[in-house]
């Protein structure tokens, strides 16, 4: 199980003591996208053939001369190729605008779901 914790770091549960291992940290959003054989957006596990993932990090330290007010956005994999938004830092506390950051992505095919049934 992944999660994201108030301190923008991406953990991973550790079953071998109940503690949670940091994964990376300056996570400011991630997103998973899930699609069926079609590239139809689905939420039913047995259906997903499809991953897409979206991943904004800022760096470590403010930089007071650069204000973010981006809005980091993916475009789906179904047919309308429509706008996911991501993260819309113009939205963010003023604290948090000086930090830069980049978006990431990556499509990952479950060539074995089908066999996790319906």
């Amino acid at each position: 199980m992944y999660s994201i914790f108030l301190k923008l770091e991406l953990k991973r549960a550790n079953t071998a003591g109940g503690n949670k291992d940091s994964l990376i940290q300056n996570v400011d959003a991630l997103r998973f996208i899930y699609y069926d054989e079609n590239n139809a957006i689905t939420t039913v596990l047995g259906n997903v053939r499809t991953v897409q993932i979206a991943l904004v990090v800022r760096a470590s330290n403010e930089d007071y001369s650069f204000t973010d007010n981006r809005l980091y956005s993916i475009k789906d994999l179904t047919p309308a190729a429509n706008t996911v938004d991501i993260l819309d830092a113009s939205t963010l506390p003023s604290s948090q605008k000086y930090f830069r950051r980049q978006l990431l992505t990556a499509v990952v095919r479950c060539r074995n779901m089908w066999r996790w049934g319906s």
